[in-house]
């Protein structure tokens, strides 16, 4: 759900046009490859405020690189488009670099899903001993191996392992 930044109010409170353009690029690096509709809704959001509505685009300017192969876009060119947005803040420039962005996206990691699927009930006494079987696992994912855990967090070992070099150091100075 969008939020407006307190950073892009504080700038339209100050009626700042390069921090508001900055607090917009602070929505496409928070969502770099345009999955939510953040940036445009932080954009509309500018655009409802008469004050400095007229004054935030400017005129495209074809001095400044904007790479239409798109055999040549990869993350360098990326990032260099979007300085160049942030230097040349104009329409053009927006749907070119959500259009890059869409282009390298990595596929959106798919949620797994589990269901249990129910035993069936049947009247032979032998068979109240639940087996292994008894609750598959069907995973509604073409990805990934049944059972899978959801949620990793990649970089938890790496801040855990920070916290502990940090109080070793701290130990090691005393």
């Amino acid at each position: 759900m969008f939020e407006v930044s307190n950073l892009l109010n504080e700038y339209l409170g100050k009626n700042d046009r390069n921090g508001i353009i900055g607090a917009l690029m602070g929505y496409v690096s928070a969502d770099r490859y345009f999955r939510t509709n953040d940036f445009d809704e932080a954009l509309k959001y500018v655009l409802s405020k008469e004050e400095i509505s007229s004054k935030l685009f400017v005129p495209f300017d074809d001095s400044i690189l904007l790479e239409e192969d798109e055999s040549k876009w990869d993350e360098d060119y990326y990032v260099e488009a979007r300085l160049n947005l942030k230097e040349n803040f104009c329409e053009k420039r927006i749907e070119h670099i959500k259009t890059v962005a869409r282009k390298l996206a990595p596929a959106a990691p798919v949620k797994k899903e589990v269901v249990a699927k129910p035993v069936q009930k049947t009247s032979k006494v032998s068979q109240s001993v639940p087996t292994s079987n008894s609750f598959p696992a069907l995973e509604k994912s073409s990805r990934g191996s049944a059972g899978g855990k959801t949620g990793k967090k990649p970089w938890l070992p790496l801040i855990v392992g920070g916290i502990i070099l940090l109080v070793l150091l701290i130990l090691l100075l005393k």
